[in-house]
């Protein structure tokens, strides 16, 4: 680039690749950790449940 003076569309171009490779990185990533996240809430989820349920099924238990 520098010996036929195109230096700056040389460097023009590397940074439209580099800024597309950051782009599809981010993507992959945002599709790998959004199943991800929704399990995780879908967990706690449950655990909220869980722990306001299991004292009336053991009360229920104490009952009978």
């Amino acid at each position: 680039g520098e010996q036929t003076g195109t230096l700056p569309l040389m460097l023009q171009r590397a940074a439209k690749q580099l800024g597309t490779e950051v782009q599809r990185r981010a993507l992959q990533l945002a599709t790998l950790l959004e199943p991800l996240l929704i399990v995780a809430m879908g967990l706690m989820v449950m655990l909220i449940v869980l722990a306001v349920l299991m004292p009336i099924i053991q009360l229920n238990q104490l009952v009978r």
